[in-house]
């Protein structure tokens, strides 16, 4: 008899006058196969990939060993659908304000790198294994910007098991853009303009340069390359680290120049006799990656609409 087999339709008279009949059930029967197909264990895709690491303790030189391997399946941060990733490794809870951070190299262009990297933390002792924590977090290379591209977070005590080869889903990014210096920048092609019209929002956490714990920032912005050779500021916001300035600026250029341009914004603190003190720069366009690409190819795709959203400033100066 084959495995898939039916049962026989099982009728019964409606009533006394009728020859009809009902069908009262149907049913088909699956046999379950003989054989068990074992497959390796898989993680939930979170879209963010996989990282995969060794780890070992040491306890006569009380160091823990992390070999990083390999990530698979990696977001795309460049115009090509590629990144630059590295790692970026930390004990967690920290040690007052002593930070225990190391890296990884960077492997250039690939969304599934292969670092085969061993890093090792000294000074981590056995009673450590129970409540300290390995955070790994990739980011993504740019001379304008680390993006971060995933974490994953793993108990010490992942030491002492065996093996102690881990395969680890990476989830979403842990807020670059919510904490530290940014700006909150709108963008819209104005096509009735051809203009791309820049609004400066507002600052959030800049650093402070002044004696009394502020700062008098402003902004400066610039279109490269740009025939008209156009340069913006924004106001001074006197003693403030969180600035509201909403204010609005007009370059005129066409979309198609759009995908080749760069827009470079610089924030300064303002001083009397002395040089302004740089507090960190930003570069949307199209040779910048990740959330800032993404930004300004929404503003490119999508013309009259505002696209607005916070990011991250970096400490390199660009003139």
């Amino acid at each position: 008899m084959d495995s898939l087999t039916q049962r026989p339709l099982s009728l019964k008279r409606t009533g006394s006058k009728g020859s009809a009949y009902s069908v009262r059930s149907i049913r088909k029967e699956i046999a379950k196969p003989t054989t068990q197909i074992e497959r390796p264990p898989t993680i939930p895709d979170a879209g963010f990939g996989t990282l995969e690491i060794k780890l070992a303790y040491d306890n006569s030189t009380s160091s823990v060993a992390v070999t990083v391997l390999r990530a698979r399946g990696l977001i795309g941060m460049d115009m090509t659908g590629l990144s630059d990733p590295f790692c970026r490794l930390e004990i967690l809870p920290r040690e007052g304000s002593y930070s225990n951070r190391l890296r990884t190299k960077t492997v250039h262009k690939t969304k599934n790198p292969e670092f085969n990297e061993t890093l090792h933390f000294f000074g981590i002792t056995e009673s450590d294994l129970d409540f300290k924590c390995l955070e790994i977090v990739l980011f993504d290379d740019d001379r304008y910007g680390c993006d971060e591209m995933g974490s994953a977070t793993v108990p010490l005590r992942e030491c002492l098991k065996s093996p102690s080869q881990l395969r680890l889903a990476l989830s979403s990014a842990s807020g670059s853009e919510s904490t530290g210096p940014r700006l909150l920048l709108a963008l819209c092609y104005n096509t009735k303009k051809r203009a791309l019209v820049v609004t400066i929002c507002r600052g959030a956490d800049l650093p402070s340069q002044d004696s009394n714990g502020y700062s008098d920032p402003f902004v400066k912005l610039h279109l490269d390359p740009d025939p008209y050779h156009k340069k913006h500021k924004t106001s001074i916001k006197w003693r403030n680290l969180n600035p509201i300035w909403n204010e609005e600026f007009v370059f005129e250029t066409r979309p198609t120049e759009l995908s080749r341009q760069n827009l470079t914004l610089t924030v300064w603190d303002k001083d009397y006799g002395k040089p302004n003190d740089f507090l960190g720069s930003l570069v949307l366009g199209a040779s910048s990656k990740g959330r800032r690409l993404k930004h300004w190819m929404d503003c490119i795709k999508f013309p009259d609409h505002r696209h607005e959203q916070w990011h991250s400033l970096t400490d390199t100066q660009h003139l």
